[in-house]
């Protein structure tokens, strides 16, 4: 007979363990913790502790004790552990939590899949099942949200109305209507069919045109009608592409030479060199790209994932010192940080302020009834370039704040 039906013994409780910030806890977590704890018969919430916070986020809305009793009081959850995060630390990971808890199940919700966790390999070792997507219909809250969303009401009457002078609304796309080389979500992209009922549309961005239509447009199910008021600027505003006749086609384009990609390629290995850049381990995809009209360098390669991405970006980010090493190679082309990993080179004076120039070329509607909306207007950010035209600007924190913004912007259209 198997041990587990021999009168008197207990049969082992399933531990289920989820881990996470909770700042501020939502009733995304909620469900979470509802079904997690369906899934075996203890659910363990292993918290992230203030340390964690301030370095993921650079805040904490809610300190770790108040957090902590908050979640112990729900009826799912069995237990809370704290985890040990020294300040600035460079594991951010509940790796060291998982290994000392054991559990039989890694619950995890709908922001999270296997290739952007770090957990993998530990949970592999401890021989812990990962589920994902656990709660009711996906992400449908986020902590990040909800305090960005406090924090733009603030200036929320004011940024709507400056849109409401516009007839051009220009957004930067990484960081801005999406997250690091991630899809548009639903919400967004009902958001953007909206606008583009009402406003010229323009998206600038780093990422080629494959990555455009993969990121943005195959998520945008829009009107034919309306995605003729949307044109697309890839590689940092060296294309354009315009909606006509059922299909996207190109406006422009100010491609490479054989001779000047393969220039700037062995400029930038010398650099790389020059810097002591160290090929990390693991990488996702090619380092080194060619964009046809931009050469883009990838510090972990082109498909890394976002929780790689930022832990590179706070422990080895070289890029500010590579590229002062590169303008002095390349002193004929223009040099970009951008996103949290990479570089990007085109031809001297195509950057994002040559796109918003020809894109007020190419309508006859000037600068002054334009706007750019980004997450980096800031001296050496990748958005500053288009201060050279005088264009009005809005510096965001992500996408969770354009959405505030537009859902206000609408709100003030029907007053």
């Amino acid at each position: 007979m198997a041990n587990s039906k021999n009168k008197g013994e207990k049969k082992s409780k399933v531990v289920v363990a989820v881990s996470g910030g909770f700042d501020p806890i939502h009733i995304g977590h909620i469900r979470l913790f509802k079904e997690a704890k369906k899934l075996g018969d203890e659910l363990v919430v292993i918290l992230n502790n203030d340390n964690w916070l301030r370095a993921k986020k650079g805040y904490v809305f809610m300190p770790e004790d108040e957090r902590k009793e908050v979640i112990e009081s729900i009826k799912y959850v069995d237990r809370v552990i704290l985890t040990k995060h020294e300040p600035n630390p460079k594991d951010m990971s509940v790796c060291r939590e998982l290994e000392e808890l054991k559990p039989h199940i890694f619950a995890n919700g709908g922001d999270r899949f296997k290739n952007n966790i770090p957990e993998v390999e530990t949970c592999e070792k401890i021989g812990c099942k990962m589920v994902f997507d656990v709660g009711e219909g996906g992400k449908v809250q986020s902590s990040s949200w909800l305090v960005n969303k406090c924090k733009i009401l603030f200036k929320a009457d004011e940024y709507a109305d400056l849109l409401l002078n516009k007839k051009v609304i220009i957004f930067d796309l990484d960081g801005t209507l999406t997250e690091s080389k991630s899809y548009l979500d639903t919400e967004m992209a009902s958001l953007l069919c909206e606008l583009l009922e009402r406003r010229i549309v323009a998206i600038i961005g780093g990422g080629n045109y494959n990555q455009f239509k993969e990121q943005l447009l195959k998520k945008l199910n829009c009107a034919s009608k309306n995605l003729k008021n949307l044109f697309i600027l890839p590689t940092s505003g060296s294309k354009m592409y315009k909606f006509s006749n059922g299909k996207w086609k190109i406006v422009y384009k100010k491609v490479l030479t054989s001779e000047e990609k393969s220039y700037i390629i062995s400029a930038l290995k010398k650099a790389l060199e020059e810097v002591g850049y160290k090929k990390p381990k693991k990488t996702y995809g090619k380092l080194i790209e060619d964009r046809e009209s931009q050469i883009t360098f990838s510090a972990l390669g082109q498909k890394a994932p976002l929780w790689a991405k930022e832990e590179w970006h706070k422990e080895h980010d070289i890029r500010p010192k590579l590229k002062s090493v590169l303008e002095k190679y390349l002193p004929d082309f223009e040099i970009r940080i951008g996103g949290l990993t990479s570089i990007d080179i085109t031809k001297k004076g195509i950057d994002k302020a040559y796109g918003i120039e020809q894109i007020s070329k190419i309508l006859s509607i000037p600068v002054k009834d334009m706007v750019y909306i980004g997450d980096a207007l800031f001296e050496g950010g990748n958005d500053s370039a288009v201060f050279k035209t005088k264009i009005d600007t809005v510096q965001i924190l992500g996408p969770d704040e354009v959405k505030c913004l537009l859902y206000r912007f609408f709100k003030k259209l029907k007053e």
